[in-house]
């Protein structure tokens, strides 16, 4: 059993992605995590609006978190009129 002991160093070094990253990544940056490239908000709504359930996590201080979860529900609303919930 190797568990987390087999684990690789991440491409970036300090453990904060397993890719190597283009350019700096700045508040509202988009990355498609199987492939580690950034898309933009347009993209990634067309990926997330063909799931039938989405869960989106925050941490509750952090402010460009929340902003990400308004745009998020706020998009899929425009497209799914009175078919979203929030829980």
């Amino acid at each position: 059993m190797g568990g987390c002991t087999a684990a690789r160093v991440p491409a970036d070094g300090n453990g904060l992605t397993p890719y190597p990253l283009t350019k700096s990544l700045q508040a509202g940056d988009i990355i498609h995590l199987p492939t580690g490239t950034s898309m933009d908000f347009a993209h990634a709504i067309g990926m997330i609006a063909a799931a039938k359930v989405i869960y989106i996590g925050e941490m509750h201080t952090n402010l460009q978190a929340h902003e990400a979860q308004r745009r998020v529900i706020e998009a899929l609303e425009q497209r799914f009129p009175g078919q979203i919930a929030i829980g």
